[in-house]
This record gives C-alpha cells, sequence and structure tokens, in this order.
C-alpha cells in the first residue's frame, strides 16, 4: 500500500492533510514491515497549524534485527505567534543480546508567554541489554524564563551504566543555572559519579561546584568536592583537612591497637 493521501477542509482556508503514507509487508522470517513517512497537517485556526510529519517504523521480525520509530515532529500553536515544538524523536530497538535501544534527540519548545521561550532539548538515551553495555541518558537541556531577562538552565546531565564486575557507572556534567535577579546567577556544575563495582575499583563524587551570588556582585562559593572510596581489601580512607585522603600504612602496622593509634596521630579518627 503506497502512497496514500488525503485532504479535507473544514472550513473556509482551514485544511486537514493525511499524506504520503506508505506499508511494506513481508512475510518471510527476517523480512521487514515499513510504516513510512506519515504527515498530518490540522489547521485549528487562521494562520495556526498543527503539524505531524515524517513519521517511519520499521519492525522486523528475526533476533538481532532494528526496530525504528524515527523522525516524529509535532507544531502547535497556542497563540498568535507562539508555538510549541515536539520534533525529531527517535527510537532504536534491537531484540538480540547486546543489541541497542535508542530514544534520542527529544527537543520541545514552549512559549510561556510574548517572548519567554521554555525548551526541553536533546535528550538521548542508549540502552543496551548485554553485560559489559552501557546505558546512557545524555543531554538534557531545559531553559526557563521567569521574567525578563531571567534565565534557568537545567543542562547537559550525563549517565553511564554498565552491568558487568569492575565496569564504570559515571553521573557527569550536571550543570544548573538559575537567575534571581537582575544579572544575578546560581550555578551547580560538574557533579561525576563513578562506581566500578570490583575489588579496588574506585567510587568518586568528584567537581561538585556551587556559586550563589547574594547580592550585586557579591559571590559565594562552594567548591571542588571530591570524594574517593576504594571497595577492594586494604583500601581505606580517612577524612583529613576537610577532604578524604589515602591512609599510609608501614611495616610496624602489625596489630589492630597500633593501627587505630596511628589513625588517631593522623587526626583520622575523631
Amino acid at each position: 500500500m503506497e502512497t496514500h493521501r488525503s485532504w479535507r477542509r473544514t472550513g473556509p482556508g482551514n485544511i486537514q492533510v493525511l499524506e504520503t503514507y506508505r506499508s511494506w509487508r513481508r512475510t518471510g522470517p527476517g523480512h521487514v514491515q515499513v510504516l513510512d513517512t506519515y504527515r498530518s497537517w490540522r489547521r485549528t485556526g487562521p494562520g495556526d497549524a498543527q503539524v505531524m510529519e515524517t513519521y517511519r517504523s520499521w519492525k522486523p521480525t528475526g533476533p538481532g534485527h532494528v526496530q525504528v520509530l524515527d523522525t516524529y515532529r509535532s507544531w502547535t500553536r497556542t497563540g498568535p505567534g507562539d508555538v510549541q515544538v515536539l520534533e525529531t524523536y527517535r527510537s532504536w530497538g534491537r531484540t538480540g543480546h547486546g543489541d541497542v535501544q535508542v530514544l534520542e534527540t527529544y527537543r520541545s519548545w514552549g512559549r510561556t508567554g510574548p517572548g519567554d521561550v521554555q525548551v526541553l532539548e536533546m535528550y538521548r538515551s542508549w540502552r543496551c541489554t548485554g553485560p559489559g553495555d552501557v546505558q546512557v541518558l545524555e543531554m538534557y537541556r531545559s531553559w526557563k524564563r521567569t521574567g525578563p531577562g531571567d534565565v534557568q538552565v537545567l543542562e547537559t546531565y550525563r549517565s553511564w551504566g554498565r552491568t558487568g564486575p569492575g565496569e564504570v557507572q559515571v553521573m557527569g556534567m550536571y550543570r544548573s543555572w538559575r537567575c534571581t535577579g537582575a544579572g544575578d546567577v546560581q550555578v551547580l556544575e560538574m557533579y561525576r559519579s563513578w562506581r566500578p563495582t570490583g575489588a579496588g575499583d574506585v567510587q568518586v563524587l568528584e567537581m561538585y561546584r556551587s556559586w550563589t551570588r547574594i547580592g550585586p556582585g557579591d559571590v559565594q562559593v562552594l567548591d571542588t568536592y571530591r570524594s574517593w572510596r576504594r571497595t577492594g581489601h586494604g583500601d581505606v580512607l580517612s577524612w583529613r583537612d576537610g577532604r578524604l585522603q589515602p591512609i599510609t600504612f608501614s611495616a610496624q602496622h602489625t596489630t589492630l591497637c597500633s593501627l587505630c593509634l596511628s589513625l588517631a596521630n593522623q587526626g583520622s579518627l575523631q
């Protein structure tokens, strides 16, 4: 069934269009069923249009084959000159072991008032099913204007998760900007976490920074928080001088009491 198009006029100058619908269906194993290039326009008023266009779907039947929902876009006008956009939604799903499912490039614009824009863009997700594969939630950004010239931004959130021993889970590059007034900005940025599962591996909470402006030109900074924790035998950390530091061992640490005494002298046991 190929190239099916339909136009429907709901009123003077208003057109609803369903066009270019294509479908392929194969009956054998591993063959492809395709629903391709579905587009729909609906006008709700003079000059106002809602568009859902370019919908594609692939669904193979065999293991390791790909199911794709590709390039879904939608525009909705909520008022004169105001546009909400949901665009470029893509999904890949594989059925075999270790294959990848991808949800990527989700963008949304919403205008809350004249000249004010809220944007949710660039959401990507990878999910692998086999050991050692990676799950990634990446590039989530959000802008919200709370007043004239004031912007709140949540951007660049990334997460990696691995399933096998010794592999790494990372939550990195989270940044947040919040404008509280004219020219005043609060920033929370650079949070990273590594959590391997094997012996001797490292859990790291690193590079957390916070800026808070308490007045015009005045800045309060909470800077560079780092934490390391080793899970393997013989790996120990202590909190010293405002941070976690590795404990140094020597041959004289032959008993538990002597070790505790040494730690106390180093300021680790408080």
